[in-house]
């Protein structure tokens, strides 16, 4: 099961520290890598998850999504732990409806 652990990204700077553009700076941040039996079921499971990247209810947070042989790779960026609560729940709920509708048997 993926590890998901609160990055403070400037610790120094205090938690609502401004970046050089006047955006708070995130801090926390989860990597999830998700494996399917074959390239072909990461590539559709990417597409269920893409049509949510980068929409506008992102406010808090920033997510992005990739295939790397046959897993997904999602990247989460929130600027608090709730945020990146939402966004990973939302991604991994489209990536667990994806599995079952392709059979649940990703794992051989």
């Amino acid at each position: 099961m993926p590890e998901l652990r609160p990055q403070n990204t400037d610790k120094d700077k205090g938690p609502n520290h401004k970046g050089s553009e006047g955006k708070i700076m995130p801090e926390y941040s989860a990597e999830i890598r998700i494996f399917f039996s074959s390239e072909e079921e990461a590539e559709i499971a990417l597409k269920a998850v893409s049509l949510e990247l980068g929409q506008e209810f992102e406010r808090n947070s920033k997510s992005s999504a990739g295939v790397e042989g046959s897993s997904v790779l999602l990247k989460v960026v929130a600027e608090n732990a709730t945020a990146l609560k939402a966004s990973v729940n939302s991604y991994l709920k489209l990536i667990g409806l994806t599995y079952d509708i392709l059979g649940g048997n990703s794992y051989g």
